[in-house]
């Protein structure tokens, strides 16, 4: 037997608890003085027998039983013969009930609320950072002219996983002359990464064949003989092709042309083929707005497909 000295406010003294398993049970009563007595039982019959006798000369007139199996049945049987009203309960019901938590769990608590909020400031600081270099990048582009300050504009309403808490679409447009963003699966995040890699200058490559292939998004063909004996991608580290690759996962459900050559090229290559060959699709995209620095628009499809 145990005495526990703290417990919950006692709402019925008559009362007793059960946690029933497959080979113990442990049933607590009130004591009478605003603690707890624990008693644990085996679970033969005669072992049941006397927890219900230790229960019934205690006065308990009702019990709530907690298991995860079957092992209840007889216990529930006997104090129903026994006059003690029984009740099967599922903990989860009252495991979020208010005011059950321990001063040990409230400083838990604490402690990840206030490092959740370091981390948001932290998030903060390097957003109003990148704000800040691509306002500078803005700035030697058009001869010194400052863009409009926006780093107070803090976005509202729920942010996505990985978004920036800063619009930046302005200062991406600015700097690039095009928007980016308005290309399916392209996001600013994904935008900022990869003009942090390429910059906005589409010279320093001869060509778009060029520059999908510095970005490691076309296969790299081998032919013997006229036969195509191999067609795996290189095995090289390019971030901003990494980007591209990652930025295309999310096409799978969207409903625009470059959307349906994703779902294409996924159910004949697989969705890592379609991610890579979607990939080289919107590289040359991205060569043809920043080179004619014309707006996105679904005809650049076909003079994509052309070159």
């Amino acid at each position: 037997m145990k005495k526990a000295i703290n417990g919950l406010s006692v709402m019925n003294p008559y009362a007793a608890g059960a946690d029933i398993g497959d080979t113990r049970h442990d049933v607590a009563i009130n004591d009478g003085h605003g603690g707890l007595i624990v008693r644990t039982f085996g679970t033969f019959t005669s072992e049941i027998q006397e927890a219900v006798d230790w229960l019934k000369e205690e006065g308990i007139t009702t019990i709530a039983m907690e298991s995860t199996g079957v092992y209840y049945l007889t216990f529930y049987l006997m104090c129903e013969e026994a006059g003690i009203e029984p009740y099967l309960v599922n903990a989860r019901h009252v495991k979020n009930v208010t005011g059950r938590k321990k001063d040990e769990y409230l400083f838990t608590l604490s402690q990840a609320y206030d490092t959740y909020i370091f981390y948001q400031k932290q998030i903060q600081e390097c957003d109003r950072k990148i704000h800040e270099q691509l306002s500078i990048q803005v700035a030697k582009a058009n001869a010194g002219e400052v863009p409009v300050d926006e780093s107070k504009n803090i976005k509202k309403g729920k942010l996505r996983k990985n978004q920036f808490t800063i619009p930046l679409e302005p200062l991406l447009k600015s700097l690039t002359g095009v928007d980016l963003c308005k290309i399916p699966s392209i996001s600013e995040t994904s935008a900022v990464e990869f003009i942090s890699e390429i910059g906005i200058d589409t010279k320093k490559w001869n060509s778009v064949k060029s520059f999908t292939s510095w970005l490691n998004v076309v296969p790299n063909t081998k032919i013997t003989g006229g036969k195509i004996i191999s067609s795996k991608m290189m095995k090289k580290k390019n971030r901003a092709g990494q980007t591209l690759r990652m930025a295309c996962f999310c096409l799978y459900s969207n409903k625009s042309p470059i959307g349906d050559y994703y779902r294409r090229m996924s159910y004949k290559y697989g969705r890592r083929g379609a991610s890579l060959a979607t990939a080289h699709k919107i590289a040359k995209l991205i060569y043809i707005m920043l080179d004619k620095k014309q707006e996105f628009n679904f005809d650049l499809l076909i003079d994509s497909q052309n070159r």
